[in-house]
């Protein structure tokens, strides 16, 4: 795949003082621009980033860094 005739879409939300999620995505397409892509950044609020993501037939970017969650409440032991 050649990366010069890729165009890649990237989705965050921001929210006033929060600057984790953006900070994440800038720095993914600043790494997808270096490797050769046409990057297409777009913002949202958290409320209307959600609710295009998960609402039906809705338009889906190619890539999108939200953060982190945990999914397990105990560490992992025993390593």
């Amino acid at each position: 795949m050649n990366p010069s005739v890729c165009k890649i879409t990237l989705w965050t939300y921001a929210e006033r003082g929060e600057i984790t999620p953006l900070e994440f995505n800038v720095y993914f397409a600043t790494v997808l621009h270096e490797l050769g892509f046409t990057v297409n950044l777009e913002f949202f609020e958290r409320e209307h980033y959600f609710a295009l993501i998960e609402g039906p037939g809705q338009a889906v970017p190619n890539a999108g860094l939200s953060g982190y969650c945990r999914d397990s409440s105990s560490p992992v032991r025993g390593r």
